[in-house]
């Protein structure tokens, strides 16, 4: 079972380690592969364990299977000018080894119930 869930500090190793395998086998090839290569799970993690909790504008979900996070989104404000205060999915990572087994699907439906306000269901 997949339970999605606000992340906390605890699982930026995980939400980092998932960022980085997930540009390194998803935009190899579409992005240069110096840009690939310099990803690196130290400072992203960091970053989820520093700033994350300070992002106020920032909601984070992290799907979790067995006690394990296999996926996260981040929804934030609209960053286009002309988007009225409507929210952004700004990203969205899904372990590679999770991948075609509805996580993504999960956690879309969860950032669509959190804008709406209607329980997550799937």
């Amino acid at each position: 079972m997949i339970v999605v869930r606000d992340a906390y500090p605890g699982d930026a190793f995980a939400m980092a380690s998932i960022n980085v395998r997930g540009w390194r086998e998803s935009s190899r090839g579409a992005v240069a592969d110096e840009v690939v290569d310099a990803q690196r799970v130290g400072p992203r993690q960091a970053w989820f364990e520093a700033d994350l909790p300070a992002a106020k504008d920032l909601r984070t979900l992290v799907a979790e299977q067995d006690g394990v996070v296999v996926g996260f989104v981040h929804l934030g404000p609209g960053r286009d000018a002309n988007a009225g205060g409507v929210p952004e999915l700004w990203a969205i990572y899904v372990d590679p080894d999770h991948q075609r087994r509805g996580v993504g699907r999960l956690l879309l439906a969860a950032v669509e119930d959190d804008l709406d306000g209607s329980p997550a269901t799937l």
